[in-house]
């Protein structure tokens, strides 16, 4: 929720920024909402783009760490095979339950990895939604006072 109310700030500014031209005519008035619904366009692109360039780094760094334990209990069960002979057979048992448990942990990972990617895809959807929403509730809050305030002159 601090997120969203963070990414909503964060566009309102940049909206409130971005419409310093007051309305002075009904067409100005029109260009300018026109203009106030381009801006949203490219502020939900702009935020777009870059919450989704950090979730892709994460996911990517999640991937690589998975990999990089994948070979290691790769690794790790090379050496129990080949030391398997020499080995008691509750050494053996032992061995084993510890590769399994490995492996266990292993795709436990990898399944929250694909469930966070779906959990947060989902989210990101309803949170760009909102966002969008908020922004063209802004905008019809700041275009009815441009014009009142055109009204007023």
């Amino acid at each position: 929720m601090k997120h969203l109310n963070r990414i909503k700030a964060t566009a309102v500014i940049i909206l409130g920024l971005s419409l310093n031209t007051p309305a002075i005519s009904e067409t100005e008035q029109n260009t300018s909402r026109e203009q106030v619904e381009a801006k949203i366009a490219e502020t939900v692109s702009l935020i777009e783009v870059y919450y989704g360039e950090q979730f892709d780094t994460m996911i990517a760094e999640a991937q690589l760490l998975l990999e990089k334990l994948d070979a290691a209990a790769a690794a790790r069960q090379q050496e129990k095979r080949e030391e398997w002979a020499q080995m008691t057979e509750s050494a053996q048992e032992s061995a084993n339950a510890q590769l399994v448990e490995m492996q266990t942990a292993l795709v436990e990972f990898a399944q929250q990895i694909g469930e966070f990617r779906a959990k947060a895809d989902r989210a990101w959807n309803e949170v760009l939604s909102g966002l969008v929403v908020a922004l063209k509730e802004t905008a019809d809050v700041l275009s009815a006072r441009l014009g009142t305030l055109e009204d007023e002159r």
